[in-house]
């Protein structure tokens, strides 16, 4: 390798250490899990979350997608996986603009063996306040169900009743409430009810709740909105 060439790799390096940090001698005994599990195919964990001056904030934490799908936010920031994911995914999707990461990871679910590992310190991730993630957030939101949408066929076939009746649930009550959209709120409703009548029914009550506290919710906003106009406020 050429001084040039070293150079500019130890600058890329620099720069990415400066944004999160990672122990990759740790990393290397995942190498050594697949060899011993054959049947895993992606390993994932959680981290640390750090500010701009390298301080520990807090921690990012994914859990088991196994035990709780809907709660699941992907793999984050730290994983590693066989090229048969990538292969079978043929890569990442660009017209997931902004969640690529999370929409690769539920294509590669439906197909794939995951493992959760629930460790913090093999990564450090350094939050920014204006990430897209942080300022698009309803954007983010709206996409991720769009993506989990296209692979409800494969996800009915892989999750257990009880984890895809609380999955039918969610997108019932987010077309209900969150998108005005009747047609949607039925079909899952109908999906719904022959694995959770229980779910189904929670499911209708809780819609109405929710709709009408958003109305209120609006309304007095509104109304503050009017009575500081009223008298001269900003």
């Amino acid at each position: 390798m050429s001084l040039d060439v070293f150079k500019y790799f130890a600058d890329v390096l620099e720069i990415s250490l400066q944004e999160k940090f990672l122990r990759s001698l740790r990393i290397l005994s995942w190498n050594q899990y697949f060899e011993k599990e054959k049947n895993v195919d992606l390993v994932y964990c959680d981290y640390f979350l750090i500010n701009d001056a390298g301080e520990i904030t807090g921690t990012k934490k994914f859990n088991n997608v196994y035990d709780e799908f809907t709660k699941w936010e992907g793999c984050g920031a730290c994983f590693l996986y066989k090229k048969e994911i990538y292969k079978a995914n043929n890569g990442y999707n660009p017209s997931a603009f902004m969640i690529e990461d999370y929409d690769f990871f539920v294509r590669a679910f439906v197909k794939f063996n995951f493992y959760y590992l629930p460790v913090y310190d093999l990564y450090y991730y350094r939050e920014h306040a204006t990430s897209l993630t942080s300022t698009q957030g309803d954007m983010v939101n709206d996409l991720s169900k769009i993506m989990v949408e296209r692979q409800i066929n494969h996800l009915a076939q892989k999750l257990p009743p009880n984890q895809l009746a609380l999955l039918y649930r969610k997108f019932a009550v987010y077309n209900a409430v969150q998108k005005n959209n009747a047609y949607k709120y039925k079909l899952y409703l109908s999906k719904l009810w022959p694995i959770s009548k229980k779910q189904a029914l929670i499911t209708i009550f809780y819609v109405p709740l929710m709709k009408l506290w958003k109305t209120i919710a609006v309304s007095i906003s509104g109304f503050s909105a009017f009575v500081k106009l009223l008298f001269g406020g900003k």
